[in-house]
């Protein structure tokens, strides 16, 4: 599916829609909602595994994004 950019408005709400369907119908206890910003900790509770020593990775940041879409366009 290739979005052309024209409703960002219609498209965040059926995200929206969609994560509500899908926090409505999966049992909590086998849910993660989670966000990369959160860290390790929550996703390796969630999963009963220990927390790696690694650092949680970092990328795909706004600016990263940006750029690569940027390159796409041929920008």
């Amino acid at each position: 599916i290739k979005w052309d950019g024209s409703d960002p408005e219609g498209a965040m709400a059926a995200f929206e829609r969609h994560n509500e369907e899908v926090q409505r119908v999966v049992p909590k206890e086998r849910l993660l909602v989670f966000r990369p910003s959160d860290g390790w900790e929550p996703l390796c509770r969630f999963l009963g595994v220990s927390v790696p020593e690694t650092p949680y990775p970092r990328t795909n940041s706004t600016d990263e994004l940006k750029e690569q879409l940027a390159q796409l366009a041929g920008e």
